[in-house]
């Protein structure tokens, strides 16, 4: 059929004939899930029960590997051997790591922040703060 022919059908009959894009090819690739498999249109995020403790110990491990990370590709730049193209193929998985490693740790900063009441970032000695303390 024409394009111009399928625009004149309706969304049903398009369906039904079983045309590419139409609902029916969609449903062919879904992979089966059992019923503890369903999740909801929510994104999993395993951080968000962590505590705020929990999320800083993980924060610190992933900057102390990007800190690793970052002497491992100091040593391999030193290397006068090695042209300056194979070092940087050498780097560049490296690189890629600390990038997604850098992206982590803002998103774990933020979702840490969340957690804390904002009564606790006051200063402690803030008239604000004495308030909201005294009426909790």
């Amino acid at each position: 059929m024409t394009e111009g022919a399928l625009k004149k059908l309706d969304r049903k009959t398009v369906r039904m004939a079983g045309f590419p894009g139409s609902q029916t090819d969609k449903d062919d690739t879904k992979s089966v899930k059992s019923k503890g498999e369903v999740k909801s249109h929510k994104s999993v995020d395993p951080y968000e029960d962590k505590t705020v403790e929990e999320i800083e110990v993980d924060m610190e491990k992933h900057r102390r590997k990007i800190e690793d990370n970052n002497n491992k590709m100091n040593i391999m730049r030193n290397d006068k051997l090695k042209s300056k193209m194979n070092i940087n193929k050498e780097i560049a998985p490296l690189r890629q790591e600390n990038a997604m490693l850098r992206e982590l740790v803002i998103k774990l900063d933020k979702i840490r922040d969340d957690k804390i009441p904002y009564y606790e970032k006051l200063p402690h000695d803030s008239i604000f703060y004495r308030h909201k303390i005294s009426y909790m």
